[in-house]
């Protein structure tokens, strides 16, 4: 009897744990690895270098970031610096998103030309 509610209790907690699962919404701040509340995200990269076993940084690289994110923790603008800190383009994004409010369909806009649309279909389990 023991064994039976060890099982059953086993069974309820793997379907219960994989259906929470699959409701966590998907964005971007998820796929980056960053948790809590994140407005804004600035990245920096520099050359290394080495004198008498010291690490420092160097020159700043081309590519440095800037990412701003909505509410839903979906990026709604990127702007990428050249090594002398001049913005050299800006992406921004609009959303429309699904009753669940995952989204839907994205645009891409480069410097305020629309590049590209995504669209995405998702299925929900009842």
């Amino acid at each position: 009897m023991k064994t039976k509610v060890t099982i059953i209790l086993f069974i309820f907690l793997f379907f219960n744990g994989c259906s929470s699962n699959l409701e966590k919404e998907k964005n971007d701040l998820k796929e980056m690895k960053l948790n809590g509340n994140v407005k804004s995200l600035r990245s920096y990269s520099y050359n290394v270098v080495e004198k008498f076993g010291e690490i420092s940084k160097g020159k700043r690289q081309r590519g440095d970031k800037y990412i701003l994110f909505n509410d839903k923790g979906n990026k709604i603008e990127k702007n990428i610096y050249k090594s002398d800190g001049s913005l050299d383009y800006k992406e921004t994004y609009k959303y429309e998103y699904d009753e669940k409010y995952n989204w839907i369909k994205k645009i891409e806009y480069k410097n305020g030309i629309p590049e590209f649309i995504f669209e995405r279909e998702i299925e929900y389990y009842n």
